[in-house]
């Protein structure tokens, strides 16, 4: 028998009417049918700039090694979660605990009103002798904060089972009966690309056709269950303290055609070099704090991208915390202004008005409870997970 004498002909013909579809576009009618439904991402001007936030399919952020990539999705993770979607995050290279420990010293450098003096990096979470000197007042603020990214995070799963994680085939196994046992549609990351390509490259192909092949298999996934994907990419050296551009990405032609959306995070002092002979000190550039940093959209399939698609942040790399920026004109684009809230760049200063939205977020967490469903569906695989090392 041919192939398609192994179809019902006439009912495929009936599904296949694209008019059966216009109902969904009744108001009340969107949400259920799960169109366009967009994750905020905590940062006004970049939702307003993704159309809202971020959608379904694949979006892919790239950026040079040490810059902040990690650390922003990350932040963007806790933000998802906390409103109550739950998030996979595939960790390939940064250990739990070091997770845990930026999300901490991120909320006690926000609960303090950006004081530097009221600071803890993550390094000196992680450092016994440190917190075996912690004061009084020090002790009280670790954990203030360690309870509200403790209610913050409540669905947000760190992935690192080597089982899981071997593949992005194994991803969206994982991820198709985390979501047929809880109900819900997840925000997948995966950190990163490349890292998870590598064991494909066991099986003969080289690192372009892996990176392809990962690609292929979650946006398949993705499109076919409406799924947001999150895909961390590094960059070729040779686009090191030049604008990023889509040639900097590894494997570009894959990550170039398949992907929806694709981000890419730069210092905003490589945005103004014009010229081979301008020199552009990469290294002075991560030195400040906060660091001048800028999120392009290089690609975003249903809305605008280009020079002129971009957002400004400050990023307080010590304390692990990025903050939007106002530009000019309120736009998400063009030069940044300095209207910074808070500390601004000496550090010590008042609360601004991203602050006192968090601490009433922080209040209407209070009497949330856990989900009991997904405690129980991580605890039937808690035989796979990665113990931590001592």
């Amino acid at each position: 028998m041919d192939v398609a004498g192994q179809w019902d002909i006439d009912r495929q013909i009936e599904d296949s009417r694209l008019n059966k579809l216009l109902d969904c576009f009744v108001a009340d009618k969107l949400g259920r049918a799960g169109v366009y439904v967009r994750l905020k991402t905590g940062f006004e001007q970049l939702d307003r700039l993704l159309g809202g936030g971020i959608a379904p399919g694949i979006t892919v952020l790239g950026a040079i090694s040490n810059l902040g990539k990690s650390t922003w999705v990350l932040q963007i993770a806790q933000n998802v979660a906390k409103n109550g979607t739950p998030v996979l995050y595939v960790s390939l290279e940064m250990p739990k605990i070091r997770i845990v420990a930026k999300a901490i010293s991120r909320q006690i450098f926000v609960e303090a009103g950006k004081d530097r003096e009221k600071g803890m990096e993550a390094d000196q979470l992680l450092n016994a002798g440190y917190m075996a000197r912690l004061d009084g007042g020090q002790k009280k603020r670790l954990e203030s904060a360690q309870r509200q990214v403790e209610r913050e995070t409540e669905h947000l799963h760190i992935i690192v089972n080597p089982a899981i994680a071997r593949s992005a085939q194994t991803i969206c196994e994982f991820t198709g009966q985390f979501m047929k046992r809880m109900g819900k549609t997840p925000l997948v990351i995966v950190d990163y690309l490349q890292i998870l390509a590598g064991e494909t490259r066991r099986y003969g192909m080289d690192s372009r056709q892996a990176v392809e092949e990962s690609i292929r298999w979650l946006s398949g996934f993705a499109n076919e269950n409406n799924v947001p994907v999150i895909l961390i990419s590094s960059l070729n050296r040779s686009s090191y303290g030049r604008p990023i551009r889509f040639e900097a990405f590894k494997e570009t032609g894959c990550i170039e055609y398949s992907a929806d959306v694709v981000l890419g995070m730069q210092l905003s002092a490589a945005n103004q070099v014009k010229g081979e002979k301008e020199v552009f000190d990469l290294e002075r550039e991560k030195s400040k704090s906060p660091r001048d940093i800028e999120i392009v959209v290089l690609k975003q399939r249903y809305g605008k991208s280009g020079a002129d698609a971009r957002v400004a942040f400050d990023y307080y790399a010590e304390y692990d915390y990025f903050e939007e920026r106002e530009t000019s004109g309120g736009s998400a684009a063009g030069k940044s202004m300095d209207k910074r809230t808070g500390a601004g760049r000496n550090g010590a200063g008042r609360k601004g008005k991203q602050n006192e939205e968090e601490d009433a977020q922080r209040e209407a967490g209070k009497d949330k409870k856990k989900s009991g469903v997904e405690q129980d569906f991580f605890e039937k695989y808690a035989h796979l997970q990665v113990k931590e090392r001592s």
